[in-house]
């Protein structure tokens, strides 16, 4: 890792850490996984509520989880990458693990997201 890089990533986490209260987890998203470890590791102790989606609200639609979750205090974990596109297209905080770059807090290019459908 360079000098460059490595200061990006300092501050894309100090981005990330203003106003950040809650860590929405996808329910893709395993406690264990490499995405939680990761951004775990970018948080650097900041204080945050971990919701994990699998065991408080399971098969909860990805369009719910926009509507009634998120927040400008939060930030999604996930590794569905059309998720991750649309929370950052709607404006929220979302984060994933790219093969090529990490962690990225930045939309993926290669990922069409379809249109929103009402919430239920």
């Amino acid at each position: 890792m360079t000098i460059r890089q490595k200061r990006l990533g300092e501050e894309r986490g100090a981005r990330l850490e203003r106003g950040l209260r809650r860590v929405i987890v996808d329910e893709c998203v395993g406690r264990d996984s490499e995405l939680v470890a990761a951004f775990g590791r970018r948080l650097a102790g900041h204080p945050a509520t971990f919701l994990y989606l699998a065991e408080s609200h399971p098969g909860m639609p990805d369009v719910e989880i926009l509507d009634k979750l998120m927040d400008r205090d939060a930030v999604l974990l996930t590794t569905d990458r059309v998720l991750h596109n649309r929370a950052i297209r709607e404006g929220f905080r979302s984060i994933t693990l790219a093969a090529s770059i990490g962690l990225t807090d930045r939309p993926l290019a290669d990922v069409r997201v379809p249109r929103s459908t009402a919430p239920a």
